[in-house]
């Protein structure tokens, strides 16, 4: 049988026809194993007794835990639609201002993000480390204090970005 891969987001999709999820007792919410030999993937199924960690790429372990911190930072905020279409406009313009001032930082973090081997090495520490989902809030902490040790320039633009945010927040209370 020939598949074809489709995108979805930033990933891309495998989908496996329902015939075959039944034949190895699978569903949509079955634990995988995933095994390469170089030329071939190999996906098992793993029992759910079995005890093991899921395994995040660096990449997938971030944005994994930046949705849920996010997620979880949102929920500690009631805030209205009113509330939230009042502030909207002058949010998005301090937001703005903060990041067209940071402009050149911003492009140079881009720009090393995937090329700077010891940063890259020490996301892929950090995504063996935590569960990005159960552990977002310690993962994105240690993630930011990596982020400022090897692009020390970052932190004046997070800290901007920070009093904005409480800005807002505040006015939400």
């Amino acid at each position: 049988m020939l598949k074809k891969l489709s995108k979805y987001g930033n990933s891309t999709t495998l989908v496996i026809d329902k015939a075959i999820l039944e034949l190895l007792n699978m569903d949509e919410s079955s634990m995988v194993k995933l095994q390469t030999d170089g030329k071939s993937l190999i996906i098992t199924p793993v029992s759910s007794a079995t005890k093991e960690k899921v395994f995040y790429a660096p990449e997938e372990a971030m944005h994994v835990a930046l949705r849920t911190f996010s997620s979880k930072q949102q929920q500690k905020f009631s805030v209205t639609q009113e509330q939230m279409n009042e502030l909207m406009p002058a949010a998005q313009k301090d937001f703005k201002e903060a990041f067209d001032k940071h402009k050149k930082t911003m492009e140079l973090f881009a720009k090393n993000f995937e090329t700077n081997e010891e940063f890259k090495a020490a996301r892929e520490i950090l995504a063996q480390k935590y569960d990005p989902i159960v552990q977002a809030e310690d993962y994105v902490k240690e993630l930011t204090a990596l982020q400022f040790q090897f692009f020390p320039e970052l932190k004046q633009l997070h800290e901007e970005l920070r009093r904005i945010t409480e800005k807002y927040t505040a006015q939400c209370s």
